[in-house]
């Protein structure tokens, strides 16, 4: 979790990191302008299964897709 503060106004979202099969890193933020839907779609570049089911997710819902990812429902595997 990371907390920001803007005008007395404490706002705290997830941050999630992820590692792809081969060891690349990438970062999730969960703001308004976050970059977490741009990040993961680098990650699954040759995934066409898995970029369209992560057009049908929210935010809130990266744990639940990830928990996918790595149960291979979404052939992420290679």
């Amino acid at each position: 979790m990371v907390s920001t503060s803007v005008n007395g106004v404490v706002t705290t979202l997830p941050q999630y990191a992820i590692f792809s099969p081969e060891g690349t890193y990438y970062d999730l933020t969960t703001h308004l302008l976050g970059n977490w839907k741009k990040n993961l779609k680098k990650l699954l570049s040759d995934q066409p299964q898995a970029l369209l089911a992560l057009e049908e997710i929210n935010r809130n819902q990266i744990p639940e897709f990830i928990e996918l990812l790595n149960k291979q429902e979404l052939s992420f595997a290679k």
